[in-house]
């Protein structure tokens, strides 16, 4: 099974590619990367971003492709006292059905929507870890890649800023091998 996958927010949008063949990763597969979502006017920028989308094209003559996404969240609490705006959900959520939509015209496949929770849920359950934050993602999907592979040097892509800060495309990508993970543990393709 071959698994294409997305974070989905209106600055990065998290991608990544995997094979997973009898319950292990096939480490030549994989693939990933992040998209930054053109800016401009909200129509054109969706617009703009469905263009980008074309580039998975390459994608499309593969069998057995299941299209993976995180759900936009209907609730974001910030912490004490902050709770994200009815604006900032609905920007998810748009930025998530055009990216949903376009690749569903490309590859004539209905992706598959996963909460953050389940997700999550999924990885404590694949890392043996009762409690994953969204920090220790990256960590877990390496861990996860190192364990159904026979290669147990594959590192996980982090990406520095100028400050060498982690940049937070490297918590968006980790996030969509995650969501692919959990479609590949629903299925029994992983466990």
């Amino acid at each position: 099974m071959r698994y294409l996958n997305f974070d989905v927010s209106s600055s990065v949008i998290g991608w990544s590619f995997v094979d997973i063949s009898k319950g292990k990763i096939l480490l030549d597969n994989i693939d990933y990367g992040f998209i930054k979502p053109p800016k401009g006017d909200e129509i054109t920028s969706l617009y703009d971003l469905k263009n980008e989308l074309s580039l998975f094209k390459k994608h499309r003559r593969k069998k057995n492709l299941h299209i993976c996404i995180e759900e936009f969240p209907f609730f974001i609490s910030g912490g004490k006292g902050f709770n994200s705006t009815a604006r900032t959900i609905t920007k998810l959520a748009i930025y998530t059905r055009v990216t949903a939509l376009s690749l569903f015209e490309i590859f004539n496949i209905e992706p598959t929507f996963y909460k953050v929770a389940t997700i999550r849920a999924t990885m404590r359950k694949l890392c043996n870890n009762k409690d994953i934050k969204k920090e220790d993602i990256p960590s877990s999907v390496q861990d996860i890649i190192r364990r159904k592979t026979t290669n147990d040097y594959w590192t996980f892509p982090v990406f520095l800023n100028k400050n060498n800060k982690v940049k937070p495309e490297t918590f968006d990508i980790a996030d969509s091998f995650a969501v692919g993970f959990t479609h590949a543990y629903k299925l029994g393709d992983l466990e």
